[in-house]
C-alpha cells in the first residue's frame, strides 16, 4: 500500500511538472507572439533638403552622433539636392545609418520618367533602400498641388506605390483637396511650425481628424527659418496642438502610422540648421529626437529609451506600477548604463528572472560601472525604485 502511495505520488508529481512545463511553454510562445507583433504609432521620417549644407549632410554619416533617430524614424524624405552630389562613399554613409531601410521620394511631376527607369528612385534603391512612397509636387509654381488628371497618371506610373500630394494651399484650396481624395493615398501639408497657436489650430489641426477620418496619410513637412533658435520646440508644440484641438476624437488616435512628422532642413535661402547631433534642441535630429520622444505624451503609442546609445523599443499593452504591462525589447548586447525611458528609469536594485529555465537569475544595482550581460530570451523584469516594486515581462533579443 505504501509502496503504491509513493508510486501514485511520483506519477501525480511528475503530472504537474508537465503541466508546468505546458503551461510555461504556453506562456512563453503568447509572449513570442506578443513581442513579434507591430505596435504601430505615428511615424518621424527625417528630410534631406534642397537648401541643406554639403557639410550639414556629411556630418550624418557618423550614426554615434543620431543613434535613437538612426534606429527608430521612419526612414528618410529623399530631396537629393544635394546628396546627389556627394561621393559615393559619402551617401553610403549616410543612407546606411537609417535601420529602417526605406524612404519616400520626392518627385516633381515634370521630372516624371513616364516609360523608362525613374531615376531618382533607381538611386535611393541602390543603397539598399525600398521606395513605397511617391511624394509629388507641381514644382512650376507657388501651387504644389497636382490636377486630377495628373494625380490619375502619377497613381498609374507608380501602381506598386502610396502618392502622397504637397500642398501650399490647403486651406484655400480644401474643396481640391477634398475632390481628388479618392485618387489619393494621403496629402503633405508644408508648412513652418513657428506660427501661432490660433494658427495651427484652425489651419492645420482640422487635417489631423480629416486624415483620421478618412484613413488617409498626413505628412507634415516642417522647415526652419533662416536663423533658427529652437527647432525641436516648435515641432513639438504643432504635433501637441494638432493632438489637443482633436482631443474629442478616440483616445490613441493618433497612434497611427499614417501619420508623419517631417522636420527638414531647407528654408527660403541658406539654411544655417545642421542636421546633427540629435542631443541638440536646435538640430534637424534633435527635432525627430524630441518628436519620437512624446509619443506617449499624444497617446501615439512606443516611444524610445537608451541602453548603452542603442534603442530600446517599448510596446505598451497596459501600463502599472505593479502588474506585469512592458514587453520591452532590448538588444542582446553587455551594457553598462542604466535603462533610460520615459516611464521610469532603472536606477536602483533590479533582478531579471529567467521564464525558460535556462539561464538563471542576474542582478544589477544600477550603477554605471557594474555591466549586465544575459542571453536572449524571455524575463521578469523587477525593479524597486523608492521602495515601490516595478515588475513586468522582457525579451532579450
Amino acid at each position: 500500500m505504501l509502496q503504491e502511495q509513493k508510486l501514485l505520488s511520483v506519477c501525480w508529481d511528475t503530472m504537474l511538472a508537465k503541466m508546468r512545463q505546458i503551461l510555461t511553454q504556453a506562456f512563453v510562445v503568447c509572449l513570442v507572439f506578443m513581442s513579434t507583433q507591430n505596435v504601430v504609432a505615428y511615424e518621424v521620417a527625417v528630410s534631406l533638403g534642397s537648401t541643406a549644407d554639403w557639410q550639414a549632410t556629411i556630418d550624418m554619416g557618423d550614426s554615434s552622433k543620431w543613434p535613437i533617430v538612426a534606429d527608430s524614424s521612419w526612414g528618410v524624405l529623399a530631396n537629393l539636392v544635394p546628396i546627389a552630389w556627394l561621393e559615393r562613399d559619402q551617401q553610403e554613409a549616410v543612407f546606411r545609418n537609417f535601420k529602417i531601410q526605406r524612404a519616400i521620394t520626392e518627385l516633381p511631376y515634370n521630372s516624371i520618367d513616364w516609360t523608362g527607369t525613374q531615376g531618382d528612385i533607381a538611386f535611393i534603391e541602390s543603397f539598399g533602400l525600398s521606395v513605397p512612397y511617391v511624394f509629388v509636387i507641381d514644382g512650376t509654381a507657388g501651387e504644389s498641388m497636382l490636377t486630377r488628371e495628373e494625380l490619375l497618371r502619377v497613381k498609374d506610373r507608380f501602381a506598386d506605390k502610396k502618392i502622397i500630394m504637397n500642398t501650399h494651399s490647403w486651406v484655400s484650396g480644401g474643396d481640391h483637396v477634398e475632390s481628388v481624395k479618392d485618387v489619393l493615398d494621403g496629402v503633405c501639408i508644408e508648412y513652418f511650425p513657428h506660427n501661432e497657436r490660433f494658427n495651427v489650430a484652425a489651419h492645420v489641426a482640422p487635417f489631423g481628424r480629416w486624415a483620421y477620418e478618412n484613413e488617409k496619410i498626413l505628412m507634415f513637412l516642417m522647415p526652419p527659418l533662416p536663423d533658427e533658435d529652437q527647432f525641436a520646440h516648435y515641432v513639438t508644440e504643432l504635433a501637441r496642438i494638432v493632438y489637443e484641438e482633436n482631443s474629442d476624437l478616440p483616445k490613441g488616435w493618433m497612434k497611427s502610422d499614417q501619420f508623419i512628422f517631417s522636420p527638414a532642413n531647407y528654408t527660403f535661402g541658406a539654411s544655417s540648421l545642421a542636421y546633427v547631433p540629435e542631443d541638440d534642441d536646435n538640430t534637424v535630429l534633435g527635432a525627430a529626437k524630441a518628436l519620437l520622444m512624446m509619443r506617449p505624451e499624444l497617446d501615439a503609442g512606443q516611444t524610445v529609451g537608451v541602453i548603452d546609445d542603442r534603442v530600446v523599443k517599448y510596446d505598451f499593452f497596459q501600463m502599472s506600477a505593479v502588474k506585469d504591462g512592458y514587453i520591452v525589447r532590448l538588444p542582446n548586447i553587455q551594457t553598462n548604463k542604466a535603462i533610460h525611458g520615459r516611464l521610469f528609469n532603472l536606477h536602483r536594485e533590479s533582478r531579471l528572472i529567467d521564464l525558460t529555465g535556462k539561464n538563471g537569475q542576474y542582478f544589477w544595482n544600477g550603477k554605471d560601472n557594474d555591466a549586465l550581460s544575459v542571453p536572449g530570451g524571455l524575463y521578469i523584469l523587477q525593479i524597486m525604485i523608492g521602495g515601490m516594486g516595478f515588475h513586468g515581462k522582457v525579451f532579450v533579443y
